[in-house]
């Protein structure tokens, strides 16, 4: 593909200044367009490290954080991934560009369908995406990964039964301006290991059922 000028310098001089230098996930980075993703009333700063509104108090997150997300993740060619918010579907393409399956859901129907058409014009054909009313974790179901795209107060224990053996959570909790960005990876069905990665500051996933008890 041609690659545009500015994506070039988002991954050169943005993303790997925060220490993102996993050689897959700059590949896929520069595979993937991000002004495909953003509103066309941002495409001037599409490649700026910059939270572009999407409507519905959601923001599309930095490229940086993007790229210390999907760092964190190691996604291996062979993992199922759950995406907690898709949100513009950026992140989903590029999960989409390292794992083998990724299923996104969402609460808002036009965040899923303009997603799906963008994934879909970028030929990836291993993306499901799903609207649903909540974010309920569906107990029938396990992944290799699990993503939340926004920040919740703390995590709900009922996510970790949606892992895998070895399988790994990703999840920003905490109260803005300094939140931590963690990795949950279950070791077996009754261990886990949590790591804080880093701090930052992610705007709320907006759609969870209030109330929600909230353990970690």
């Amino acid at each position: 593909m041609t690659v545009d000028f500015s994506l070039n310098q988002m991954v050169k001089q943005q993303i790997r200044a925060w220490d993102v230098l996993d050689p897959r996930v700059l590949h896929a980075m520069t595979e993937i367009p991000r002004n495909r993703f953003v509103p066309l009333a941002y495409q001037s700063v599409a490649y700026a490290d910059f939270s572009i509104p999407l409507g519905d108090q959601r923001k599309m997150l930095t490229p940086t954080l993007a790229g210390r997300v999907l760092q964190s993740l190691v996604l291996k060619p062979t993992d199922t991934v759950l995406e907690i918010g898709t949100g513009s579907g950026y992140l989903t393409a590029c999960m989409a560009h390292l794992a083998s399956r990724v299923t996104s859901i969402d609460t808002q129907g036009d965040f899923i369908a303009s997603a799906a058409q963008r994934c879909e014009d970028l030929k990836l054909g291993n993306v499901q995406f799903e609207q649903r009313a909540d974010y309920s974790p569906d107990g029938e179901r396990r992944y290799d990964v699990v993503v939340f795209t926004g920040s919740l107060p703390a995590l709900d224990s009922r996510y970790l039964n949606l892992l895998q053996q070895s399988g790994r959570l990703f999840v920003t909790v905490g109260d803005s301006p300094v939140m931590q960005a963690t990795l949950v990876t279950r070791i077996d069905l009754e261990q886990t290991l949590t790591e804080v990665l880093f701090e930052t500051d992610m705007p709320r996933l907006t759609g969870f059922q209030d109330p929600i008890e909230f353990e970690f």
